[in-house]
């Protein structure tokens, strides 16, 4: 058997660590097989321990003191393990990451469920250039919203930053000039976690995610409960001037008031939306001219070959809903289906969308329309003697 822990300090801190792992204390054969590797036998059985360096503790009782140390210590290429120990209230000036350095990794760890609040305007953590900021399971990011009185979005991704979001991971409760996360030119990637209950004003951009330059990838979690007021952005995501990839996890719940704008997601102005799997679902937009699941505008992309955008058709909680078409909007955009090139990454189009009120499924670059999904409905439910779960058009009960 193999496996995997992830530790912060050193060898010696975490090979302490074993005997909860293997619940035995009483070891046959224990010893360092290589640099992270050790192996321990148990029994009749042994095991092959890899620890992974999460990085060095970082000094200091609370988050700020410890971000103080931080700032005038960390050097570059080194990794650091900021934890958590409980909630805390923190003003932005004292959350602020290192400047000047380059490969630098911040990891932020919490034993238990653990909230940082904003105590005052302004974002909560600004990644710059050259760091990396992790956010490892339990921690909960909150912003401010009595009044909706903030003034800018929660976390800040810049040009050459780094920000990494993991299970268990929640980005939270931010209203005002900017929602949850913007990604200005620097890279996010969503492994997992919750990006909810945050909204944008009027002139602010995307409520839950807005990426305006840069690359955010979305592997799992889920974007939900969000909603701007602002015209030509996204209730859940908004992308202008850079790459939205979404692998997996799911866009729901989120809400658009201002025209030309996605309940779930838009892009436009340069911005590239991809799907590869997941699912849109649930989302609304009521503003002129607005796409419920997606809206593509002007100089947007969106390119599918995998994945769902529920519309009008599917099952009520399921179902997105917007004037300017259910499933999709596209104005003066272009939205295709089709595959990636496995080495190069290259969209191949196979076939153009338009916009629609209906359910909009991708297999492997390949469009289910209605028709066929209704068809596979009925076989899969005579197998097994049941009457078909959706509602069936004419042309198929024939």
């Amino acid at each position: 058997m193999d496996f995997v822990v992830a530790y912060y300090g050193n060898q010696a801190g975490a090979a302490a660590a074993i005997s909860e792992l293997v619940r035995n204390d009483t070891y046959i054969t224990f010893g360092w097989t290589g640099a992270n590797t050790v192996t321990v036998g148990v029994g009749d059985y042994e095991v092959n321990i890899t620890f992974w360096l999460l990085g060095l503790p970082t000094p200091g009782d609370t988050l700020a003191a410890q971000l103080t140390w931080l700032r005038g210590n960390a050097q570059s290429g080194n990794r650091y393990v900021v934890k958590i120990t409980a909630d805390e209230y923190i003003s932005p000036a004292l959350t602020a990451l290192p400047t000047g350095r380059t490969d630098l990794t911040v990891t932020l760890v919490a034993n238990a469920r653990s909230e940082i609040r904003l105590s005052a305007n302004g974002a909560l953590f600004e990644v710059v250039y050259g760091v990396t900021l992790v956010l490892g399971e339990n921690v909960t990011l909150v912003g401010r919203s009595a009044g909706g009185n903030n003034t800018t979005a929660l976390v800040w991704v810049n040009s050459g930053g780094t920000l990494e979001m993991n299970a268990g991971v929640r980005i939270m409760g931010n209203t005002g000039w900017g929602g949850g996360v913007h990604v200005s030119g620097g890279t996010f990637t969503m492994r997992s976690g919750e990006i909810s209950g945050n909204t944008a004003w009027s002139g602010s951009g995307s409520g839950g995610v807005h990426v305006g330059g840069g690359t955010f990838a979305m592997h799992g979690g889920e974007i939900s409960g969000n909603t701007t007021t602002d015209r030509n952005s996204g209730g859940g995501v908004g992308v202008r001037d850079g790459t939205f990839a979404m692998h997996g996890g799911e866009i729901s719940g989120n809400s658009a008031t201002g025209s030309q704008s996605g309940g779930g997601v838009s892009v436009r102005g340069g911005g590239t939306f991809t799907m590869r799997g997941g699912e849109i679902s649930g989302n609304s937009a009521t503003g002129n001219n607005c796409g419920g699941g997606v809206h593509v505008g002007s100089w947007g992309t969106f390119q599918i070959e995998n994945g769902v955008i529920h519309g009008s058709d599917a099952e009520e909680g399921l179902r997105n809903t917007g004037p300017g078409g259910a499933a999709l909007s596209v104005s003066d955009g272009t939205a295709q289906y089709g595959t990636f090139d496995p080495v190069t990454s290259e969209f191949r189009p196979s076939g153009t969308l338009f916009t629609t009120d209906l359910t909009i499924e991708v297999r492997n670059g390949l469009l289910i329309n209605l028709a066929r999904r209704a068809a596979f409905t009925i076989t899969f439910a005579q197998t097994r003697d049941m009457a078909p779960t959706i509602p069936l058009p004419r042309e198929v009960l024939r």
